[in-house]
């Protein structure tokens, strides 16, 4: 090695100006300095919304962890996701400076960089690399493109903790030292803490690295027991007794906290049945073509339109870059590195193992028998592997700037600097998935006026959703319910409660329905009363049909065993309330109206439900247009009572001086008059 590496200031300067040069050509620049927020309105803001109620729990302005408001009143809905522990200290250091919980999640965002890049530094170290050979390692794992590619997942973010934990966990099997057994844990539980998923795959790494050693190993091993103090038995037993219970109460410890942090999964998973299907998780099972794929980089974009089309593509861009390839395979085909260093085959294997397990050919894959595990059904996206594969591929590349430092110092230097210039080049020259701050904040603003000012107590907000993205609709409902310290039924997850609709728009009949699924859930499905007291808690929020019956009585859904006759449905007629223009699209809102003894079912036995239909029609009353929908009647139409119900039209379809004509039939039998509306 050349003498001017060996100097520690220029060492840590070099480390230094790495780490700041990466920082702001990659993830800062991305951000537009700040102007633009990591991933889109979606899981971005999902995982900023985590992060802020971690913040008011904590400091005492919510109650319940676990059982945060949205999904209300469904108990342990954190666990439909990561809930983001180990990394919400980040957060709140960062709320100290901002009152702003965006700001505070671009500050958590941009910290997770560094965070990821010292902590691979030290592990690289650990693992017998030179100083700059860690450097440019540490520099691979924290800002290559599959960061990049996975920036509208910031869950993913941070990963220091598996990178110790492998370093820890190697230097316990070759130099059996059980304190490093304790700390490799210690990492391991704190990643669970920051993501599941990154625990998950340390996990993985870890178990195929304890096959890789134990097994061409075991005579050995046992020979070694043998000796008494040679064995890792042996070594236990050699050690002071006060160590011995510390590394004892050390481990149950962390046994513990692991316990704490998968209960409210393990009671998410009696209480709502949650499992990945085996035909979802294979669509996201890495293939060849994944590890060759990033849409987000300006240099590799146009790659995947040669490959046989992926599903959820956005899901398989695992291509690590040409750089960090190029290096690794130079290490991965040179021979002498395997005997220079006694961490490479469990590295080596580690790498082609968990490739070799989760890669799916032709449909099939070693992977999919293992789905049946606890814990590994709970992973469905395992092309997030790649995140976790950044390290075997940043020690390799280390190994290989390790063995340029034997060239001639001139031709080292122009070497090192040419590869600086090109891993920088390849890693900032992306198109991440970022929105607009000023978009985040216009959202909010505009939903909060919706809600009224002065909310009953207990109150539970349940928000329409405006056309456009719904997932985006339900996250800005869960965060004006947060921001207003209230409940709301509406939510947005990993997973949903039991009979919600994933999409409603404006039909308030979704609302008497997530009640009465609660209630089926809660076993209080045949007490009225607590139907009442519960929607007495609730103000719909953007509704324009929610029908006041709802609020005193449940409604039913039935099946008629027969059709209705022309006498049982003569007291039934339509009217209409209003019509209204929002986000592009007509309106109409239409009152059923019940005033016989008769109740009218909402769905039939013999294949003749009720259906609301509707056309335009020229002034002689001859269509103008084809039948627009079909309109299923969302619960029974009781005796003496009414259902609300919103039509969406398409008024392109409309003619002059012609009218909307909307008809309640049962399938080909029409014995109600129509309503006809003068349309203009």
């Amino acid at each position: 090695m050349h003498a001017f590496l060996r100097d520690k200031g220029i060492k840590w300067l070099l480390l230094l100006l790495l780490l700041l040069l990466a920082i702001y050509l990659i993830p800062y620049s991305q951000i537009d300095h700040m102007r633009m927020m990591p991933g889109e309105i979606g899981d971005a803001r999902l995982v900023n919304y985590f992060l802020e109620h971690n913040h008011l729990y904590f400091n005492g302005s919510i109650d319940s962890l676990w059982h945060p408001r949205y999904f209300s009143p469904f108990p342990f809905v954190l666990g439909f996701s990561d809930n983001l522990l180990g990394s919400y200290i980040i957060y709140e250091i960062a709320r100290l400076w901002t009152t702003e919980p965006d700001t505070a999640f671009q500050i958590w965002f941009l910290a997770a960089y560094p965070i990821n890049y010292l902590a691979a530094y030290f592990a690289l170290t650990r693992l017998r690399c030179s100083h700059l050979a860690a450097s440019i390692g540490a520099l691979i794992f924290a800002f290559s493109l599959p960061v990049t590619s996975h920036m509208g997942h910031p869950q993913l973010l941070y990963r220091f903790g598996l990178p110790l934990a492998i370093a820890l966990y190697i230097s316990f099997l070759t130099n059996k030292n059980w304190w490093h057994f304790l700390f490799a844990g210690f990492w391991l539980v704190w990643q669970y803490y920051c993501t599941i998923y990154m625990g998950f795959f340390t996990s993985l790494l870890l178990a195929i690295t304890s096959a890789a050693f134990f097994i061409p190993y075991f005579n050995n091993l046992r020979k070694q027991r043998n000796k008494g103090s040679t064995g890792f038995i042996g070594q236990l037993r050699s050690m002071p007794v006060t160590s011995k219970l510390t590394i004892g109460f050390g481990l149950i410890f962390l046994l513990l906290a692991m316990i704490w942090l998968f209960y409210p999964y393990i009671k998410v998973s009696e209480l709502y049945g949650t499992k990945r299907s085996t035909a979802e998780i294979a669509t996201m099972l890495p293939r060849i073509q994944s590890y060759f794929t990033a849409d987000a980089s300006s240099i590799w974009r146009s790659a995947s339109q040669y490959y046989p089309p992926l599903p959820m593509p956005w899901e398989h861009q695992m291509f690590a870059g040409a750089i960090p390839l190029f290096l690794a395979f130079f290490t991965l085909f040179s021979k002498r590195v395997y005997s220079a260093n006694s961490s490479y085959p469990l590295m080596f294997w580690s790498f082609i193992g968990a490739i070799a397990l989760t890669l799916s050919i032709f449909g099939y894959s070693l992977w999919i028998p293992l789905t049946n595990l606890p814990l590994v059904s709970a992973i469905r996206a395992v092309t997030r592997l790649d995140l976790a594969l950044l390290f075997p591929i940043a020690y390799f590349s280390a190994l290989a700037v390790e063995s340029s430092t034997k060239l001639v110092k001139p031709i080292f230097l122009t070497a090192l600097a040419a590869l600086i210039v090109l891993l920088m080049g390849e890693m900032s020259a992306t198109m991440p998935n970022v929105s607009a701050k000023a978009e985040w904040r216009e959202r909010l603003s505009l939903k909060q006026k919706e809600v009224p000012d002065k909310l009953p107590e207990s109150a539970i907000l349940f928000f329409n959703q405006a056309p456009g993205l719904w997932y985006a609709e339900e996250i800005d409902s869960m965060w004006i319910a947060l921001k207003r310290n209230v409940s709301t039924l509406n939510g947005y997850s990993g997973f949903s409660p039991p009979g919600y609709s994933i999409q409603f728009t404006n039909d308030c009949a979704e609302l008497p329905k997530r009640v009465l699924s609660f209630l089926k859930f809660s076993e209080n499905e045949n007490t009225p009363e607590t139907y009442r007291s519960l929607m007495r808690r609730i103000v719909p929020v953007g509704f324009h049909n929610c029908s006041d019956y709802w609020f005193s009585s449940p409604p039913t859904h039935t099946k008629a065993h027969a059709y209705y006759s022309a006498d049982q449905i003569r007291n039934i007629s339509i009217s209409l309330i209003g019509k209204y223009y929002k986000n592009d699209q007509w309106v109409v809102t239409v009152e059923l109206t019940n005033t016989g003894e008769q109740l009218l079912a909402a769905d039939s036995s013999v294949q003749k439900p009720f259906q609301l239909m509707w056309r335009f029609v020229d002034s002689n009353d001859k269509p103008a247009s084809r039948w627009q929908a079909r309109r299923s009647l969302p619960y029974d139409l009781p005796p003496k009572g009414t259902l609300i119900l919103d039509l969406p039209i398409d008024s392109r379809m409309a003619v002059k001086d012609g009218k909307l004509q909307v008809f309640l039939e049962q399938i080909a039998i029409r014995n109600i008059p129509p309503l006809s509306i003068p349309w203009d």
